[in-house]
């Protein structure tokens, strides 16, 4: 019983990576922080930004509303821009719960509401 409990902890204590989502313990303050550094930067490499930064945005959100273009749609691009959709909801599901109202602005236009 008590060699159980001592392998337990140490598992414990020195997991900090499983299925791609690390953990960061505070004991201090007893919070634990999850996050996905390296999904987050394979998204960011398979789906490059249009426009370079110098500065990351001060917000998630444009502060101007978005606004569906009035271009036909292109199948393939709307394919890709899916995927991107659903790989962000992943995130926001699973790591990074202050980007589901950016996640849903985005996600408004995978579908012609006319």
């Amino acid at each position: 019983m008590q060699v159980t409990a001592q392998l337990q902890d140490s598992i414990a204590m020195k997991l900090s990576t499983f299925c791609g989502i690390q953990t960061h313990r505070d004991r201090l303050v007893r919070s634990i922080l999850l996050s996905q550094p390296a999904y987050i930067n394979k998204l960011y490499t398979k789906y490059p930004s249009p426009k370079q930064f110098t500065r990351p945005p001060a917000t998630p959100l444009p502060l101007k509303e978005l606004l569906p273009l009035d271009k036909p749609k292109n199948e393939a691009n709307l394919n890709r821009y899916a995927q991107l959709v659903g790989s962000i909801s992943y995130v926001a599901t699973a790591t990074q719960p202050n980007i589901p109202k950016a996640y849903l602005k985005l996600a408004k236009f995978l579908v012609n509401l006319t």
